[in-house]
């Protein structure tokens, strides 16, 4: 006798749900129910640049961090690798200085408006990013890998970038979901 079960995921293509059903031992008289994941609430736009030109295309981001500190809307940039990360944090913090924290004149890691998160981040630093990005506090800009889109909820998110062409449709996604 079957255990009733119900097993969910946001994203999953054909063979993350073959996985599922294999994995679970789901029944072939399981019930699967699936929802468009047209967005009509979400504008795309895309912009070819060349890479040396990449980091350009974020002055748009200091300027309203600049303008508007913690009272900008929040946004997540997303990098396909740590050193995109590496790279987009440190451009940011050079471009952005003393704007970069609340208070201006603080250098602590939890005042800062730029939060970074990826699969090789400590859990610590994860949860302090995540709860801040969460509520109200100071996190406004999370520069992150997909790691940040397993089942985590933003609500406030309002731009989602994405530094690079995502490496698969999934990612792209999981990507634009956080908006």
């Amino acid at each position: 006798v079957g255990v009733p079960m119900l097993a969910l995921t946001g994203t999953a293509d054909a063979s993350t749900q073959k996985t599922i059903v294999e994995e679970l031992l789901l029944s072939a008289s399981t019930t699967q129910i699936f929802l468009s994941p047209n967005r009509v609430n979400l504008k795309f736009s895309v912009t070819k640049v060349k890479k040396q030109d990449m980091m350009k295309q974020l002055e748009w981001v200091v300027q309203e961090a600049k303008e508007k500190g913690v009272e900008m809307a929040k946004m997540i940039i997303f990098c396909n690798s740590l050193v995109d990360i590496a790279g987009v944090v440190n451009w940011l913090m050079m471009r952005l200085g003393n704007a970069a924290f609340h208070p201006q004149d603080s250098r602590k890691r939890e005042d800062c408006i730029i939060g970074i998160y990826h699969s090789l981040t400590l859990e610590q630093n994860k949860e302090r990013v995540t709860s801040s990005f969460k509520g109200s506090g100071l996190k406004r800009i999370v520069i992150a890998t997909t790691a940040l889109s397993m089942g985590v909820n933003f609500p406030d998110v309002r731009f989602v970038l994405m530094f690079g062409p995502p490496r698969s449709i999934l990612d792209f996604h999981q990507e634009a979901g956080r908006a």
